[in-house]
């Protein structure tokens, strides 16, 4: 849950620290009121004593939640731009050229994050006959997230995310999602979320079907900080038709290996592969990739 900020807080404090100053000057006077000074005047030392001892650790206290704040600073935007080359398979065939850009923005040391991309494909097709026909064409998807901590490691997000798929026969494809995860693991060296929501998705084919369903959205993901210059990532993503669980479904699974060149340059390796259980028309239910990425940060 979200505590009071430092200046709340300091209120807070100065009005205990006023209150008890009040209770001191006005205890000997209602003392002698009241004749029960034998019983009040020891307490009311007492008290002095106690609030002296105290002083120290309240504004111990108050520097040590100010400090706490301080850490959680918002961080500067961060973007990347990768390019990849990847041999390919299922949908697609010998061959893919990628471009991606990411944007990642933290506020509040982390209890509120929200990311963006935007991602190019241009390969071969592949027909399902096997025959020697070949036609390129692209894959283009784009999305965000908005994540915000509830009570540390529960979190809600919302999330949206747009897809155009001509290997797949898909003319445009909308996922809405909104649920709650959960940071399972998080160390210097481990990284593990998981979440579920659920949404809307509506797809658009060339073959001027239209499809809409409610959805349920499963996603997991896994970074190891292996040593300091490499780093594994794993992601896990299940979305399936809520009215036919069984029958209409689709994933994609991706494993990087990724390694910092320069401060603001790296390399990747990784593959990735996506299952459609009821695809569209001709197209086949998997396509999978291996991909060589070269990026920069800024």
């Amino acid at each position: 849950m979200r505590h009071a900020g430092p200046e709340q807080r300091a209120r807070r404090i100065a009005i205990v620290a006023m209150l008890a100053c009040v209770w001191l000057a006005a205890a000997p006077a209602l003392a002698a009121e009241a004749d029960v000074s034998p019983i009040v005047e020891p307490f009311t030392l007492d008290a002095t004593a106690a609030l002296a001892k105290t002083a120290p650790s309240l504004e111990a206290l108050s520097a040590a939640t100010a400090a706490q704040d301080e850490d959680k600073e918002d961080t500067d935007w961060e973007f990347s731009l990768e390019a990849a080359f990847s041999a390919s398979g299922g949908n697609t065939r010998q061959s893919n050229v990628d471009v991606e850009a990411n944007a990642k923005k933290e506020w509040d040391g982390g209890d509120e994050e929200f990311t963006a991309f935007a991602r190019s494909e241009w390969g071969e097709a592949k027909p399902k006959d096997g025959g020697d026909r070949e036609r390129d064409k692209n894959r283009h998807t784009a999305g965000a997230e908005y994540r915000h901590m509830v009570d540390n490691p529960i979190y809600v997000f919302a999330r949206q995310h747009f897809e155009r798929d001509e290997f797949a026969d898909i003319k445009f494809r909308s996922d809405t999602f909104v649920g709650a995860g959960s940071r399972l693991v998080k160390n210097d060296e481990h990284e593990v979320n998981a979440q579920v929501g659920i949404g809307y998705t509506t797809t658009d084919y060339f073959s001027e079907d239209r499809d809409g369903n409610p959805s349920g959205l499963f996603a997991q993901d896994w970074t190891w900080q292996i040593n300091e210059q490499w780093e594994f990532i794993e992601t896990f993503e299940l979305i399936s038709n809520l009215k036919e669980i069984d029958d209409d479904f689709r994933t994609t699974t991706t494993a990087d290996l990724k390694t910092d060149i320069t401060d603001n340059m790296f390399f990747s390796f990784g593959v990735e592969h996506r299952y459609d259980s009821d695809p569209e028309g001709d197209a086949g239910r998997e396509d999978w990739s291996i991909l060589a990425k070269l990026g920069i940060k800024f």
